[in-house]
């Protein structure tokens, strides 16, 4: 379940968290108990789930979710010198579509670099995404939005 893609629901709470929630019928959403005391501090750019809900913490500061790693991209620029965030300081937007994924050691530290240097990108692609075709059909809509993320 957790390679199955994400919808981006907001932006928000403490500015720039993207809200995932996972394209999956509700029988098969995975649920993560939130803590009751959240920490006091949390890195920026782990990746927790609490709920239904993933996100990733754009900045250093307490978090509540359970935490799940720690994502090489950032999803927040506020000198906007990453060129996926020419437009606005955040990344991803509501409605984007987007996919975890595990990555060893050797892959973080070349995405860091990237990061580090100013040429990194996500890798995007045009989807297609209609609400009512997944509700009447999560599975199939799923396997053609993979079949897209996967291209």
């Amino acid at each position: 379940m957790v390679g199955a893609p994400f919808i981006v629901s907001m932006i928000g709470f403490v500015p720039a968290v993207p809200w995932g929630y996972q394209l999956v019928p509700a029988d098969r959403q995975i649920e993560v108990p939130k803590y009751v005391r959240p920490r006091t501090f949390t890195p920026e750019r782990a990746f927790g789930w609490g709920g239904g809900f993933s996100a990733i913490y754009p900045v250093d500061g307490a978090g509540g979710y359970q935490l799940f790693g720690i994502c090489p991209g950032p999803i927040v620029d506020p000198a906007q010198r990453l060129a996926d965030f020419r437009e606005q300081f955040t990344f991803p937007r509501p409605g984007d579509i987007f996919r975890y994924r595990a990555i060893e050691r050797a892959e973080y530290d070349a995405v860091r670099a990237t990061v580090e240097d100013g040429t990194f990108r996500y890798r995007q692609r045009e989807v297609e995404f209609v609400p009512h075709d997944w509700f009447a059909d999560p599975d199939g809509t799923v396997r053609r939005l993979e079949g897209v993320l996967d291209a």
